[in-house]
């Protein structure tokens, strides 16, 4: 009823006098804030979810040349004549006063602080490590992680850790790395070049043919299938190791099963071209050092190597813009942060790896003053129809953050942690607490315990009111509260 989600049956919800449900949506949308067990995301950015709470009208407005400004005043024409609003779609409805930032800049700030209220900043840090950087619109922050990757090979060297990470070197091949990696030596863009299409890649084949790999890649198709359906034809399909060893996946192992009892190992000469593509697909994806299954000996990574250069000087004009070459000097617009800084793969089966490694580029991060930035890339992250990309503890972690970033009078929370784990709960209802001392904040809690920390204490039975006080006079007096806080 505070949140004006449900109206009383019986009477009036005052506020300072007024009553709530004869305040307009523009009064209540910005002093009130409510996050329930669902609250809604939106299909859209994480950071539009984050800053909708500040974005009721537009406050800084859209600056146009003198050709847009004309197409806009026509639009405005169009507007008033059809009833619509005349609001600007495209100025910034931002409102960084209310949250407490001097400037636009201070903003992200805010917006990070209220993450890490939520226990939420190193989710969206993660997320932002696994983004993209434009860097015509962002060359400072490409240049930073530039630095920092220099900074982490620097690590790297000089530590015990140094054999974790194959780097991209141009003349070596990296063994775990996948063979289309190894022989495209970039990070594919647009779809020109994924990985399930190089088979039917009339460049592809072309680059295979001037090295002699093209009827050898054949060859490993069917060895390789042969393997993978002796391992693991009669696993379920949820069996672990189909995400670890195999990458031919349990829908398709079927197909290739019947692919290998009707084709022999001498008559690959007289396939069909659906199933030559097939086959020689699946050499594209090993990874030497993890599947280990013999194939590509020095020789055939030798002509990897020259294959890798034969792609590169032969690729058509029009494809250029489909490969982000891997350079030791310039930032990979096509793969993302953690790649760009780590630059290489991490070994295949060294204990630890992922662990040691995340430890050194946590220090990088720092040393380059990273962090902020990075989860600022966080912000650009689509959740999908629903949020549906976040999981729901990170679902509700967004509403809480994007209640606190409006900075509201009041905010109310219902089972607004419930997919949070303990310890993300305490950091939260700790959080709230601190941030919230000179404002206002109701929340029907779970445990009773967690009221301790709260002016007022409502215990309600059935519905109905039957004690109010201090914390520590109702644990004191009260025997239904006292029994809550046992159980």
């Amino acid at each position: 009823m505070l949140a004006r989600l449900q109206e009383p049956t019986r009477g009036k919800v005052l506020a300072n006098g007024l009553a709530l449900s004869d305040l307009p949506e523009t009064v209540t949308g910005r002093r009130l804030a409510y996050v329930g067990a669902t609250s809604h995301i939106f299909n859209a950015s994480l950071g539009d979810n984050l800053f909708l709470g500040l974005r009721q009208r537009p406050v800084r407005p859209k600056q146009r040349d003198e050709t847009a400004e004309r197409v806009y005043a026509r639009e405005l024409v169009e507007l008033k004549a059809s009833g619509n609003i005349l609001h600007d779609p495209d100025a910034d409805w931002t409102d960084h006063v209310r949250a407490g930032a001097e400037t636009p800049e201070v903003l992200t700030e805010r917006a990070i602080e209220a993450l890490h209220a939520a226990a939420f900043d190193e989710d969206v840090y993660q997320i932002g490590m696994r983004g993209t950087i434009n860097p015509k619109k962002q060359p400072e922050l490409c240049e930073q992680v530039l630095a920092a990757r220099r900074g982490f090979r620097s690590k790297l060297a000089d530590s015990d850790i140094a054999d974790l990470v194959e780097g991209w070197d141009p003349e070596r091949y990296n063994s775990n790395a996948t063979v289309a990696e190894n022989l495209m030596f970039g990070t594919a863009r647009d779809g020109a070049y994924d990985e399930d299409n190089l088979a039917r890649d009339s460049h592809i084949l072309q680059v295979l043919d001037a090295v002699g790999l093209r009827e050898r890649f054949l060859q490993i198709g069917h060895e390789v299938a042969s393997t993978m359906v002796e391992l693991f034809a009669d696993l379920p399909p949820d069996h672990e190791f189909f995400q670890q060893f195999s990458f031919i996946s349990s829908e398709d192992l079927p197909e290739y099963k019947e692919l290998i009892a009707r084709v022999r190992p001498d008559a690959l000469a007289q396939l069909s071209e659906t199933d030559r593509v097939r086959l020689m697909a699946l050499p594209f994806k090993l990874i030497l050092a993890r599947h280990r299954l013999g194939h590509f000996d020095e020789a055939e990574r030798a002509a990897i190597l020259k294959a890798r250069r034969i792609f590169a000087e032969t690729l058509p004009e029009d494809r250029r813009a489909s490969i982000a070459f891997f350079d030791p000097e310039t930032f990979n617009a096509s793969a993302s942060i953690v790649d760009n800084i780590l630059f290489g793969r991490v070994a295949y089966g060294q204990a630890q790896a992922q662990e040691k490694i995340g430890r050194v580029m946590a220090d990088v991060i720092a040393q380059f003053g990273l962090r902020e930035p990075i989860i600022a890339v966080g912000f650009q992250f689509e959740v999908g129809i629903a949020g549906a990309r976040l999981s729901a503890a990170q679902r509700q972690k967004l509403a809480i953050a994007r209640a606190l970033l409006k900075n509201p009078d009041w905010i109310m929370l219902s089972e607004s942690t419930a997919s949070l784990d303990p310890r993300s709960h305490a950091a939260v209802l700790k959080a709230l607490l601190e941030r919230r001392r000179e404002a206002g904040l109701v929340w029907s809690l779970q445990r009773a315990s967690d009221a301790e920390g709260f002016d007022l204490v409502l215990v309600m039975e059935e519905g109905k009111l039957t004690a109010q006080g201090k914390y520590a006079e109702l644990a004191d007096q009260n025997a239904k509260f006292k029994q809550m806080l046992a159980g």
